[in-house]
């Protein structure tokens, strides 16, 4: 999450920015939980439950809005989001399509296409 905060910074002025809060990937009550999570997240089981663990993200650092899927996990599904995925939409177009995370997470991609933006203007 460094590295996207860093662009954010970096970037803010070509873009906006926005993390959308999806299912706990890492829950401590899930299939994928770590025993060395920063934070004891459940899977959650209402609307109330992922605004809460959007709210310890937000407290965490993060510099732009924090949306939050709805429980049934639309915009999740529709992203192909989970774990993680980076996406660049402009114009209700969607313009890069990062890899599913967290082996295909190419924050790389992400700042050479930001680049590219400010080379344009």
């Amino acid at each position: 999450m460094a590295k996207f905060c860093e662009l954010v910074e970096d970037y803010s002025d070509v873009a906006d920015f926005i993390v959308v809060y999806i299912s706990e990937a890492h829950a401590d009550d899930g299939q994928w939980a770590f025993s060395d999570n920063e934070y004891a997240i459940k899977q959650h089981s209402s609307l109330k439950d992922r605004i809460h663990a959007a709210e310890i993200l937000q407290s965490s650092g993060v510099l732009c809005p924090i949306y939050v899927d709805n429980i049934e996990n639309e915009a999740q599904m529709a992203y192909a989001a989970l774990p993680e995925r980076l996406y660049v939409i402009q114009d209700d177009v969607i313009q890069l399509k990062g890899g599913i995370g967290p082996i295909d997470y190419r924050i790389d991609i992400l700042e050479k296409y930001l680049q590219k933006l400010v080379k344009q203007e």
